[in-house]
């Protein structure tokens, strides 16, 4: 899946559950700039405490809506440089597929919702859309390809 917004805009990546409950898991937050290996950018713990890495951007905001089981990574003001494959992983080893987001920086774009599309169990899957794994299912964090820019 990919979404699109524009730089300042907020973009908000949904990771929903289908058979957990979030008030009891962990979520960990990844994503994949173009041409480099998946980095973990913050865990949103069960408690609701954050850890973050030392860098991590700080308008990355997790959140969890309890009423739908759904995690959410608000981006509050989007850069050029936040434009990566971003994944939601559970526990850390139950990932999503991962969700491309796309930043442009002309002013007529507005800002978009971005969906997590995951295949695994635990997570709700839109038979309609299309799958194309961008990750592979493994817990060794090297085995991750990078992503090539698009020309």
């Amino acid at each position: 899946p990919q979404g699109k917004t524009s730089e300042g805009h907020p973009a908000r990546l949904q990771c929903s559950m289908k058979n957990a409950d979030v008030t009891r898991s962990d979520v960990y937050w990844y994503r994949q700039l173009p041409g480099q290996q998946r980095e973990w950018i913050l865990t949103h713990k069960a408690s609701g405490s954050e850890i973050r890495p030392e860098g991590s951007p700080l308008h990355f905001q997790p959140s969890r809506v309890t009423s739908n089981n759904t995690y959410i990574l608000t981006l509050t003001r989007v850069t050029v440089s936040d434009a990566a494959v971003y994944q939601c992983c559970v526990e850390g080893d139950v990932c999503g597929d991962g969700t491309r987001l796309n930043i442009s920086t002309s002013q007529m774009s507005s800002g978009a919702l971005s969906l997590i599309n995951p295949t695994h169990p635990l997570f709700t899957h839109s038979p309609d859309q299309p799958h194309t794994p961008l990750f592979p299912h493994s817990p060794d964090q090297t085995q991750f390809p990078a992503l090539s820019p698009k020309s």
